[in-house]
């Protein structure tokens, strides 16, 4: 039985441990270390060499030899795909803002100074969130340091971290289309522009299937069965983001006649739009749409048809309800949309389901598709200017707040 490397310089042999300092005459012998566990034996050596000294270790540098390991989690195991590069990004913020502070130097603080620093710049919502998440990506990079013996001490350990998120936060029902015919305007408010068609048909398909947006512009024309996009049998293939489950949908008639005039509108377009391998193909050719632009023009179109704010996860709420009006229990619901905690997740995330009947189709009038001028290629005699005006007189008369509204009334508000 020989002498086993267990950390950077402490070796074990026979249940103690030792390390091996240099004799007088400059050779190198074994000594052992106090300690009955690895913990205690290092910091004995710390102390013996002058090694792990929390001030010569900046958070920048444990950031980095955080990232060269591919950031790993609890389990020591190295971070991939999506999880890593959220991780790499968190890291990359904390850098610009503790690069040169020292580890031993993390209070509670200097937390708070990195929060305000950080709300003020955040893109969108409070901010608080994103703090949360990089105080634990700053945990990881610390406690990963003192794994590798560069930090004697955890300054984490004598710190108690409260939540920077904002207390009130807003429900994804709040933002939801409150009806079938709700949802169709919204989509016809943005069929109503040549460049916004492809977002109308997004809402559409998205708040039938129940998936996120992020996996909805996952979708491609060329996929292969079992692959996102591919439509094999009646079965829709997905991508799950979140670790999810169940990586298809089983299409409804409702949906399966939406993907036939969508299929029809494409062909209908330019190279850019019908040759394009992702179903719903952005500005910048070769490219899906942007995964904010749905929810940006919601919230312009909501404003116009609903009088309120409306989000592309409302849609995913939406089809929660749509669900419940149904009669499919909640578990149910959990099962087509991924989710793997089942239906204690749906209440939690959607909340408790409520007697009002909706569905996704309109109760009166036609559905969205069925605008005949969405399927042309502007080379007719109706210009597109004119096609917008008229479009919108017909979708605004319909939500005219009182009854005695005149379609000049309307066609002012447009203009």
């Amino acid at each position: 039985m020989s002498f086993k490397n267990v950390a950077d310089g402490i070796y074990k042999f026979r249940g103690r441990f030792y390390y091996r300092p240099y004799r007088a005459d400059g050779k190198r012998t074994w000594r052992a270390l106090p300690g009955a566990t690895l913990k205690a034996a290092r910091q004995h050596f710390h102390k013996l060499t002058g090694q792990g000294v929390e001030s010569s270790l900046t958070v920048g540098e444990a950031i980095a030899v955080y990232r060269a390991a591919d950031c790993p989690d609890g389990r020591r195991l190295a971070r991939t795909g999506d999880r890593l590069k959220a991780e790499v990004w968190r890291c990359d913020m904390l850098d610009t803002f503790w690069n040169a502070a020292q580890c031993a130097n993390i209070t509670a603080a200097s937390l708070d100074e990195y929060a305000d620093w950080r709300i003020k710049r955040a893109k969108k919502g409070h901010g608080g969130r994103a703090v949360d998440l990089e105080i634990v990506t700053l945990k990881n990079a610390v406690r990963w340091a003192v794994r590798k013996d560069l930090l004697q001490t955890d300054p984490f350990k004598h710190i108690t971290v409260s939540s920077y998120r904002k207390p009130t936060v807003k429900h994804c029902r709040e933002s939801a289309p409150r009806s079938g015919d709700e949802l169709h305007d919204l989509a016809g408010a943005l069929f109503d522009s040549k460049r916004s068609q492809v977002l109308g048909w997004l809402t559409l398909i998205t708040a039938m299937v129940g998936c996120r947006i992020s996996e909805m512009l996952a979708l491609r024309t060329d996929a292969k069965q079992g692959e996102p996009g591919n439509i094999t049998n009646g079965v829709l293939w997905l991508r799950r983001k979140k670790k999810g489950a169940n990586n298809f949908f089983v299409m409804h008639d409702d949906l399966k006649e939406c993907l036939r005039h969508f299929d029809l509108w494409r062909q209908k377009q330019g190279p850019r739009v019908r040759e394009s391998v992702w179903w719903f193909p952005g500005k910048i050719a070769g490219q899906p749409v942007e995964i904010q632009a749905l929810t940006h023009a919601l919230q312009r179109a909501g404003k116009i048809v609903a009088k309120a704010a409306r989000t592309a996860h409302g849609l995913r709420s939406f089809y929660v309800t749509c669900r419940r009006s149904q009669g499919a229990s909640d578990a149910q619901i959990a099962l087509e949309m991924g989710h793997l905690s089942g239906g204690r997740e749906i209440v939690r995330t959607y909340g408790d389901a409520t007697p009002e009947k909706v569905h996704w189709m309109p109760s009166e009038g036609d559905p969205a598709w069925t605008d005949e001028a969405l399927y042309q290629n502007y080379t007719s005699a109706l210009t597109k200017s004119e096609h917008v005006l008229e479009s919108k007189i017909t979708r605004l008369s319909r939500k005219a707040q009182s009854e005695d509204t005149s379609q000049d009334n309307v066609i002012k508000g447009v203009f």
